[in-house]
């Protein structure tokens, strides 16, 4: 903490000297970036992350989201543009909009390709499990 110091000084001869200490604790500053330039990264637990990389993604975003092991199918059909909803029960194939990617949580590599060009990181959590 540094300290601020402010004067007081009345027509009379005293002065009132304070000493406040100023909080330096880091904030959060929130700035937009452009959609056209801009990559998103996604990761979290349930579906509120999953919901957060769709968003992104038609916000114009390009996102990508780490994927859980087995759950591909599930997140594709949740991501898709069309639900994945087409009567075959196979959403492995259900597409995906053209700025959103899955990035498979055990290739680290491509994790970190991704985390070097990414311009904002959301961690999404909901408490479903």
């Amino acid at each position: 903490y540094a300290p601020t110091t402010s004067t007081f000084t009345s027509t009379s001869t005293t002065t009132i000297s304070t000493s406040l200490q100023m909080s330096t604790a880091p904030s959060t500053v929130l700035s937009p970036t452009d959609p056209t330039t801009g990559t998103v990264g996604v990761i979290g637990r349930g579906y509120i992350s999953v919901l957060a990389a769709k968003l992104a993604a038609l916000r114009g975003y390009d996102t990508w989201f780490i994927c859980p092991p087995g759950e591909e199918p599930t997140v594709r059909s949740l991501l898709s543009e069309d639900g994945g909803d087409d009567g075959d029960n196979d959403d492995t194939a259900a597409p995906l909009p053209d700025n959103l990617s899955l990035v498979d949580a055990a290739d680290s590599d491509a994790i970190e390709d991704k985390i070097g060009t990414m311009s904002a990181l959301l961690i999404a959590v909901d408490d479903t499990t």
